[in-house]
């Protein structure tokens, strides 16, 4: 498993579990709350570039762990 499948899982993770805490403390949003999606934001696209730079796509992700369609003949 690339290190780059990896941090992209995890910095996925990250930002949706950022995106759940914003979304529930609506009534005490400040400066901080913003700043912290941003910077999810901001370590997500990172995560992401450096996955496309080392050749990886989600497809090939999903297909190691059996998310993906799997075509095997047998003959």
């Amino acid at each position: 498993m690339s290190p780059a499948i990896v941090t992209a899982g995890l910095s996925a993770l990250l930002l949706i579990f950022t995106i759940i805490k914003f979304l529930a403390d609506n009534e005490y949003r400040t400066f901080w709350a913003w700043l912290g999606l941003a910077l999810a934001v901001v370590i997500a696209v990172g995560a992401w570039l450096n996955m496309q730079a080392a050749g990886e796509s989600v497809g090939e992700a999903f297909a190691r762990f059996g998310g993906g369609s799997s075509t095997t003949t047998t003959t």
